[in-house]
């Protein structure tokens, strides 16, 4: 199937209500889970409480982030994955890397390495609805 742009940004529309304003983004060392209802499989190194208009307007399929995604580091260790929760639990999950990668959330640092007490921040979040 294949869906119009319009149709596109509508289900992104639909998934940012869903979860609702002001989620956690929570990043983890390890191997990202099979899904949401799987618990993590690494260490949460960085919890971020999201602003309320945590994501931009949905544009051609595509939603991006929106606002100040900035935290401190819990722990240390290399940020592989995350996971956005609201108070229901996991609502998206999927990688996370250096500004450089091709991960989902990237950091605004070249390295994914995070050090316990540093500044954390979110360069970009992406979140993208397929079967254009």
């Amino acid at each position: 199937m294949k869906y119009s742009v319009r149709v596109r940004d509508a289900r992104l529309e639909a998934v940012h209500k869903t979860i609702g304003p002001s989620p956690h983004c929570r990043i983890y060392s390890g191997a990202v889970p099979a899904d949401c209802a799987s618990a993590p499989r690494g260490e949460m190194l960085v919890e971020i409480k999201l602003p309320g208009n945590w994501l931009s307007a949905a544009h051609k399929g595509t939603k991006v982030s929106s606002g100040s995604w900035t935290g401190n580091a819990i722990a240390s260790g290399d940020a592989t994955c995350f996971r956005i929760e609201s108070e229901e639990g996991c609502d998206v999950q999927g990688t996370a890397g250096g500004r450089d990668s091709d991960a989902e959330l990237k950091l605004a640092t070249k390295s994914a390495e995070l050090v316990e007490g540093h500044v954390v921040t979110v360069e970009t979040f992406t979140l993208k609805t397929g079967n254009a």
